[in-house]
């Protein structure tokens, strides 16, 4: 279920392909930590004075420390949870993304920010699992827009269906950043994906070059790219997060492309 999104659409944007508002279970869990913590900060306040109160008439002044500091400092420990949910919920207040033909409308706190597809010169995801290797507790997913000329902007899986809301983001960000990739690739300048950099001759890591022929295989799973070299006196083989590389995609797909384009062309030398 999403709250009902007020914010006209831009004209300028086209129609309107998908909507995502604030998931449920992000301000239910927001609300519960504020109400829960900040009540029973209130209560334990409540009963510290009480004992504060009863230890200093019945005891005098020199027990009220030893009677009271429990309570309190349960007082202290639930309001600071309640102010964690208060500043939770600010913190997602009004978020919201829409997105268009023509670009994506992003909402957060009041302001509402409208980025074009032509603004966006990058795409990073990241997804952390928690939990042990044969049990999760849970995960945190997030894609980062890199925008002209700089800065970033990012939604958080607090909105729902994050997954799709990147897979159509890429679909009208990626055929633009192809072409000028083709056209830098053409006129024989490097492509950077990171610490990565592509040519038609080879791939860079750092200070390590891998031509294309050297390379004997690449793959792309479970969050990491590994390109692995035929032989060599050095390291064999990088592996590297993709959480680090923007436009792993279009990263992936050059990559394959210069390795087959290499393959035709040894097949025809043979």
């Amino acid at each position: 279920m999403e709250r009902a999104i007020a914010e006209p659409a831009p004209r300028e944007f086209g129609s309107m392909i998908s909507k995502h508002g604030l998931r449920n279970e992000h301000r239910t869990l927001g609300v519960l930590l504020a109400v829960a913590g900040l009540f029973t900060a209130f209560l334990s306040a409540a009963i510290g004075i009480y004992r504060w109160y009863f230890a200093y008439r019945h005891f005098g002044p020199a027990a009220v420390a030893r009677w009271a500091a429990p309570a309190m400092g349960l007082s202290f420990a639930f309001a600071l949870l309640g102010l964690i949910g208060l500043a939770y919920l600010l913190h997602l207040r009004g978020a919201y993304a829409r997105v268009y033909s023509g670009g994506i409308l992003i909402g957060r706190r009041g302001k509402v920010e409208k980025i074009p597809w032509d603004q966006i010169q990058a795409i990073t995801t990241s997804s952390v699992r928690y939990g042990l290797p044969w049990i999760s507790w849970g995960s945190s997913s997030k894609i980062t827009f890199h925008l002209k000329p700089e800065g970033k902007r990012s939604l958080s899986q607090s909105l729902t269906n994050l997954d799709q809301l990147a897979i159509t983001v890429k679909k009208y960000v990626y055929p633009g950043l192809l072409e000028q990739y083709r056209q830098a690739l053409q006129q024989g300048d490097a492509v950077q994906f990171g610490s990565i950099e592509i040519t038609r001759r080879e791939l860079v890591h750092g200070k390590r070059s891998y031509p294309w022929a050297e390379i004997n295989k690449v793959s792309l799973k479970r969050g990491f790219l590994s390109v692995e070299k035929r032989s060599s006196r050095w390291k064999r083989r990088i592996r590297l997060s993709t959480q680090r590389i923007p436009n792993i995609d279009l990263c992936f797909q050059l990559i394959q492309h210069f390795l087959a384009e290499e393959k035709s062309r040894q097949q025809g030398a043979g």
